[in-house]
């Protein structure tokens, strides 16, 4: 098989924007009960909702959009640069979050009590450390891609995040707008977009291309059933 030519991510011309929608009513998220450990619920003067649906006017946040096919034609260096997770309020930072597959993860705990981080990946590695006040960070990688892996803390029941790894730099999370964006070597591409909320219907892949210096623009909408 010939070798696949090297392609820097950051000569990119091209821009891709992504909203994604929420048609329906979603069911409630119930505020998360600190109560089961005291020293979480000092940190919170109001109540915090559950993170699974994130959505304000219809727009919905935390959806991975990435690049489904189109990618593979070109080999890309391994970021250094490590993705943070955070612990922070006995809360994950952030909720979900993409990486590239061999990319450092650096999980940390900036919380005054002892976390328990649990990853259940199906394609990688699991792991299981308990991360105590003031340690240092824990670094893990996922070689493989995969997409939804939960970290969760095995003390804080409500503690929970999700991974998407990819084998290319073309993916990203929609914030609470509901958007993202992704920088892309002109094309065409079909891209795909992953909630962790299984009960929506969820949209089909798209195929788009994007032209050198141009900016194309796509919409997911996710129905509640």
């Amino acid at each position: 098989m010939a070798e696949k030519p090297p392609y820097d991510p950051t000569l990119a011309t091209a821009t891709l924007r992504f909203r994604t929608r929420l048609h329906g009513t979603p069911p409630k998220m119930r505020p998360i009960k600190f109560d089961a450990d005291p020293e979480c619920g000092k940190q919170h003067s109001t109540a915090v909702p559950e993170e699974t649906i994130v959505s304000r006017d219809g727009l919905l946040a935390n959806a991975v959009v990435f690049v489904s096919r189109g990618a593979e034609r070109w080999a890309y260096p391994v970021p250094t640069e490590p993705v943070v997770l955070d612990q922070r309020g006995c809360m994950f930072v952030p909720h979900v979050f993409t990486v590239m597959a061999g990319q450092p993860v650096h999980i940390r705990n900036s919380d005054p009590v002892c976390h328990q981080v649990h990853g259940i990946p199906k394609e990688n590695r699991e792991f299981d450390e308990c991360l105590m006040k003031g340690a240092r960070p824990f670094e893990t990688r996922f070689e493989k891609a995969e997409l939804g892996i939960l970290i969760k803390c095995d003390i804080h029941g409500w503690m929970r995040s999700f991974a998407g790894v990819f084998g290319h730099p073309f993916h990203a999370v929609t914030d609470g707008d509901g958007s993202a964006v992704l920088r892309l070597p002109p094309g065409e591409y079909e891209v795909a977009v992953w909630h962790e909320y299984g009960k929506f219907e969820k949209p089909s892949p798209r195929t788009v291309e994007v032209a050198d210096g141009g900016t194309a623009e796509l919409e997911f909408v996710f129905r509640v059933p």
